[in-house]
């Protein structure tokens, strides 16, 4: 739920909240996004190498711990219902609570005139009808339509769904100290959590800068990242 401050504070103050909390939020996210693509990148090259198929079962056990715990890590994260803490869920959250303080007014007058904030987008101006995309309320008053926080609700309450089973284990790892390795957890579970974060942040950064994330500056740069495991990393003297 939100705070007696979020309750309190004016649209204006709010909306610069929001905006801000998004590009923090996407600073996380985006980077977990790399990290999985390195870390596949990774495992593909390794399953076409007979050499390490042989002797690198413990390596291989290691690597995939590494990243299991990266991964449940950064879900945790996002969907962390301690007060205080900046993630998407809160973030859901307090745009569900203050609905109309997102304005058309105030998504018009931003998006005309601003420019890329995580240098990852595609800044755009917004022709007539872009407002009207989004899952909103007419309101009486022209310029103060706002958003529905009905499909906010249903925005959020399919993260949580979509998390669950991952976030779940990270709450066990890190609060009851369960060791990894008793826990049951799918590769599909960290994706299906990973993919439900990236594609509600992708909607709400849209939502709330008016930019359209270009992700293919978020693929990974391969020549450079393969280039470290193109050399022998045992140096023998």
């Amino acid at each position: 739920m939100a705070s007696r401050e979020i309750i309190e504070m004016s649209p204006g103050d709010l909306v610069d909240r929001w905006r801000s909390h998004i590009v923090k939020c996407g600073d996380d996210i985006l980077r977990l996004l790399i990290q999985r693509a390195q870390f596949r990148a990774v495992r593909s090259m390794l399953r076409r190498n007979p050499d390490f198929i042989a002797v690198g079962s413990d390596a291989w056990n290691w690597l995939a711990t590494m990243w299991i715990t990266q991964a449940v890590m950064g879900i945790r994260r996002e969907l962390d219902d301690q007060a205080g803490v900046i993630n998407i869920r809160h973030l859901l959250f307090e745009l569900e609570a203050r609905p109309t303080a997102y304005t058309r007014e105030a998504f018009e007058s931003y998006v005309s005139v601003n420019t890329s904030v995580l240098g990852y987008g595609i800044p755009r101006h917004p022709g007539p009808d872009a407002f009207d995309r989004l899952a909103i309320i007419r309101a009486s008053a022209e310029g103060f339509d706002h958003l529905d926080p009905q499909a906010v609700a249903k925005d959020r309450q399919a993260l949580e769904r979509k998390c669950e089973v991952a976030f779940r284990y990270a709450q066990r790892l890190v609060a009851h100290r369960t060791p990894a390795d008793s826990l049951p957890l799918r590769e599909k579970d960290i994706d299906r959590a990973i993919n439900s974060i990236a594609l509600t942040f992708y909607k709400y950064y849209e939502i709330l800068t008016g930019e359209t994330l270009n992700r293919d500056s978020l693929k990974l740069r391969r020549s450079q990242f393969h280039k470290a495991f193109s050399m022998p990393w045992l140096v023998r003297k």
